[in-house]
């Protein structure tokens, strides 16, 4: 039994769409949306669209509680399943292969991973998203960083300028790339320090040693730098398996969420902030 736990929040047709993809592969599953109290009415309204499906439950949360939190909910109510796998997946998460369950075991039977990622591409860009990173963070390059994020945020004008050109699709395209992690091609399955949170799974020896997968403390941002220190402390194993690819149509639920670029932008320098701090507190 493979269990898929979807956050939603402001999007309808996109899940919809994702939910039938995976209602249609090969092998046992069942698929729970939790919906963190869109304004829309979108969690209504799948639940409204999934009611009588015996493979998905729709969960609506009362508040909006942020991508750990949510996630959070979901896995645990996954649990109740008895799943020999948990799939944590954004609702912009678009499926390339049908045989993906098979494909999640047979990475497993070789590897006897506790979380995985596949080869997440988005495809406005190209960018290949997973691994982040190979190693952990020091706690220096933390400090550094919250410590750049800080000045971004202190200087306004400047912040305003910047995400101004973001907003263009050519300026966007050559921005977005220069955030590409820059891996090289990987060909096997590889023990990897960090990996994206768009999609992940979480195996039976993921499942036997944590009740929730991220840190409640967080909103959103660096829930798999935190996942990544806690499984080091445990002993298990990360793995990014290229044999399984997916697209990442990014930050559907955020552009949906926020108008204007700058507005969206100082919520994500906010929320990072924050989540390095309560990162910082496992060092």
């Amino acid at each position: 039994m493979v269990v898929f736990v979807i956050l939603n929040y402001m999007t309808t047709t996109e899940t919809q769409n994702l939910v039938e993809k995976l209602v249609d592969l090969t092998g046992e599953k069942k698929i729970i949306i939790v919906d963190n109290d869109s304004p829309n009415n979108a969690g209504d309204a799948l639940k409204k669209y999934f009611y009588g499906n015996e493979l998905v439950n729709v969960i609506l949360n009362d508040n909006n509680s942020g991508f750990a939190v949510g996630n959070n909910i979901g896995y645990r109510a996954a649990l109740k399943y008895n799943p020999e796998f948990v799939v944590v997946l954004n609702s912009d998460i678009e499926l390339k292969q049908n045989d993906l369950i098979a494909r999640i075991k047979k990475v497993y039977e070789k590897d006897k991973f506790a979380v995985m990622g596949p080869n997440i591409i988005v495809p406005e860009t190209g960018i290949k998203q997973n691994p982040k990173r190979r190693v952990l963070y020091e706690k220096s390059e933390l400090i550094h960083r919250q410590h750049k994020l800080q000045l971004k945020l202190n200087n306004t004008k400047k912040l305003r300028i910047r995400t101004f050109f973001k907003q263009f699709r050519l300026l966007r395209k050559v921005y977005l790339k220069s955030q590409e992690n820059h891996m090289e091609d990987i060909i096997e399955n590889t023990k990897v320090g960090i990996l994206h949170g768009a999609f992940v799974v979480f195996s039976k020896d993921f499942i036997r040693e944590f009740p929730e997968p991220f840190d409640s403390r967080t909103f959103f941002y660096f829930e798999m730098e935190i996942l990544a220190i806690r499984l080091k402390q445990k002993g298990l194993v990360s793995i990014y398996s290229p044999s399984i690819e997916v697209f990442h149509h990014q930050n559907l639920s955020t552009r949906k969420a926020f108008k204007g670029e700058y507005k969206k932008t100082v919520f994500q320098i906010n929320n990072m902030l924050n989540s390095i701090k309560v990162c910082l507190k496992y060092y």
